[in-house]
């Protein structure tokens, strides 16, 4: 308990040097809720298999970024828009796009969620400690010939809790496509809570891709929640191959008649590194559609973690929902824990769910291994080819690529050592 209390008295003297602006009452709020809800423990349904205390622990202490000295310039990628998010400062523009600090548009698009998570530990400590972070601005029918990509850049080797939250506006029409990076310079224990709040206006698109690539002593959170209009597409793409612990809480919420999203995601993970995905769609509309697709890897003592919620509420008549989670087993120390739910209330719909873990097939090892092919290489092998239909839910081919290559080429380096005949 002693724990919890001095994590409770870090939130409010944090909270209390932050300026008394727009965002105090939605701090003040989210700190009461934090403090009701505790640090989640096993006995928490939706941290069940999630220990949050031990990173806590060593970052009990909430801390602002300092400057860095980082180059920015350094991680340009040409097939790209490059902006640059770097200890929590962002650099950069694009024409027809607007880009600031959190704005009073920024209160109204976090309002707007304000039924998504609100029963997450770590969402509500982000929002109590809302001070960093951007508003992005898409305006009517803004279209790009790149698709964008944001470095979260994180340069620091002072141990603590950092909270970064985003704002995202996609106007009538707009069709965007954004590749979001999160790494970290330094071998340094920090904890990295990230949220994201999100508003698609009608007839919008948004492919939205997150890929976390942390050191593997620091921790990475990360709070998506969308709100999804009338003929709107929302896409939300998770990768995670980084970071000792990870925690991916996704929120959507489809709205309007003929709003549609994707939620899919893969992570890979080795030694003793533990990822959790903790996904939810409300479909609140008739005509609606969503379809999930979450892939795992695991090996050596790793674990993976997939809760995911389908919610057809009472008047989302003739809806479409489709949510699998499949996991594969590298090493008998290995886990995956997987549970995919549905809650309906309406009557004339088509759900359906399912999940599946397993190691990989003998048959499959025999048949590369009687053609000359060593068993780690076969191994390697089989699992690349286990990501590739979730990677095709990415339309974007340099999205994909840039996926595609960070996932495998650095998964098969720390799993396989990357061996080659």
């Amino acid at each position: 308990m002693e724990s919890i209390s001095t994590f409770e008295d870090n939130l409010k003297l944090y909270q209390k040097n932050l300026d008394n602006d727009k965002f105090s009452s939605l701090r003040s709020d989210a700190l009461n809720k934090t403090i009701s809800l505790g640090i989640p423990t096993r006995r928490t349904e939706t941290y069940k298999y999630t220990n949050l205390k031990n990173s806590l622990e060593s970052n009990i202490e909430l801390k602002s970024f300092t400057d860095s000295n980082v180059k920015s310039s350094d991680f340009k990628n040409d097939k790209f828009h490059n902006l640059y998010c770097l200890n929590g400062k962002f650099f950069g523009d694009l024409e027809n796009l607007e880009i600031s600090k959190l704005t009073d548009e920024s209160t109204e698009i976090i309002a707007q969620n304000k039924d998504a998570l609100t029963e997450d530990f770590l969402y509500n400590v982000n929002e109590s400690t809302i001070n960093t972070g951007h508003h992005f601005k898409f305006s009517k029918n803004f279209t790009s010939q790149k698709p964008i990509i944001v470095h979260n850049i994180i340069d620091t080797t002072d141990a603590g809790l950092y909270n970064i939250h985003n704002t995202f506006k996609v106007e009538t029409g707009a069709k965007v496509e954004v590749l979001e990076t999160y790494q970290t310079i330094n071998n340094t224990n920090v904890f990295c809570n990230f949220a994201s709040s999100v508003v698609v206006d009608e007839n919008a698109n948004f492919l939205h891709v997150h890929h976390q690539d942390f050191n593997h002593t620091a921790s990475f959170a990360n709070n998506i929640r969308a709100q999804v209009s009338r003929n709107s597409n929302y896409e939300s793409f998770t990768t995670n191959i980084g970071s000792s612990l990870t925690r991916n809480n996704i929120h959507i919420d489809l709205n309007g008649e003929g709003a549609l999203c994707t939620a899919s995601g893969i992570y890979t993970l080795a030694e003793t590194q533990h990822c959790d995905i903790n996904s939810r769609i409300n479909h609140n509309a008739p005509h609606t559609d969503s379809h999930q697709l979450y892939k795992g890897i695991m090996s050596e003592k790793s674990r993976g973690v997939f809760t995911g919620l389908i919610r057809v509420n009472k008047d989302a008549q003739l809806i479409t929902s489709q949510q699998l989670n499949r996991n594969l087993i590298l090493n008998k120390g290995a886990q995956a824990n997987s549970r995919p739910q549905l809650e309906i209330f309406a009557d004339d719909v088509k759900c359906a769910h399912g999940s599946t873990t397993g190691q990989l097939s003998e048959q499959e090892l025999f048949y590369f291994e009687s053609r000359g092919i060593r068993p780690e290489k076969a191994k390697m092998m089989l699992a690349r080819a286990f990501t590739y239909d979730v990677l095709l839910k990415i339309n974007n081919k340099f999205i994909r690529e840039y996926i595609q290559i960070e996932v495998t080429d650095k998964f098969e380096s720390k799993a396989f050592g990357n061996k080659d005949d």
